[in-house]
């Protein structure tokens, strides 16, 4: 099955850990980066997709969405939920758990969000607990090595009982002033070749790494981004959208999908 035409459009994720929650008072630092990416993200006017590894229990969340309606909640698998044997029915088990707490604090879960390859995911199980997109950990496919160089895009893909595949088109995790500068460039020229080639993006942004190797002072080149797709967005060309947004558009029928791509246009 091929996946619709997305057009020129823009989705980004955010990857936070307990450990970058307000409630986690010993992570100073973290904590800090974190609030600061509140900050940027709402003065830019930007959606995105925050995932926790307990969404109901992140403040950092709780602040997201409370300084905007356009912020969604995803479920962050925590690697050891992986491991062992019984790694398939402990994903299960702490997604039953975890979905369940997001509903009743009011954050629907529909996306996981992985920091390791998943090698065939339980896709029939997890689309009964409301799944539908399953994030990728880097560029490339969810499992096994990637089919073309890192960073080149596969587009979201469908797998089966209606989940789909979203590939990271680029990660960012801080670094050296110089390393994060260039890769802020990168990332804002592949933006602009897929806004020429009307095509998708997914940004994934690490909190943790960010906050091991970069400053908060220095999450200047992260607003500069986060500016540039604010203003692609202002100027109609190109669709900002959360995670579940964009499946919504890949799974509406063919004359809805339509109907919408007039609409942007207009």
């Amino acid at each position: 099955m091929r996946a619709p035409s997305l057009g020129a459009s823009l989705s980004i994720s955010v990857d936070l850990t307990e450990s970058h929650d307000l409630s986690n008072r010993s992570a100073d630092s973290p904590r800090r980066a974190a609030e600061r990416l509140v900050e940027l993200f709402a003065a830019a006017g930007v959606a995105a997709t925050w995932a926790a590894v307990d969404p109901a229990s992140s403040d950092i969340i709780a602040r997201a969405t409370r300084a905007s309606d356009r912020h969604e909640a995803a479920l962050l698998v925590d690697p050891h939920w992986l491991a062992g044997e019984k790694g398939r029915s402990r994903l299960i088990s702490e997604l039953m758990v975890r979905a369940a707490h997001a509903r009743h604090a009011g954050l629907p879960i529909s996306t996981l969000a992985l920091t390791a390859p998943l090698d065939d995911p339980p896709l029939d199980l997890l689309s009964k607990y409301g799944i539908r997109a399953i994030r990728a950990a880097a560029a490339g496919r969810i499992a096994g090595p990637t089919s073309g160089k890192s960073g080149s895009a596969v587009g979201p893909t469908p797998l089966r009982f209606g989940v789909w595949q979203i590939p990271c088109d680029a990660r960012l995790s801080g670094g050296s002033a110089l390393a994060e500068w260039f890769a802020a460039v990168r990332i804002r020229r592949a933006i602009d070749r897929r806004i020429r080639g009307g095509a998708p993006f997914h940004l994934a942004i690490d909190v943790g790494q960010l906050a091991i190797r970069s400053s908060v002072e220095r999450l200047g080149n992260l607003q500069r981004i986060l500016q540039h797709v604010a203003r692609g967005e202002r100027e109609g060309l190109l669709r900002v959208e959360t995670i579940s947004q964009m499946i919504a558009r890949l799974s509406a029928p063919a004359g809805q999908r339509s109907a919408q791509s007039i609409l942007r246009a207009a």
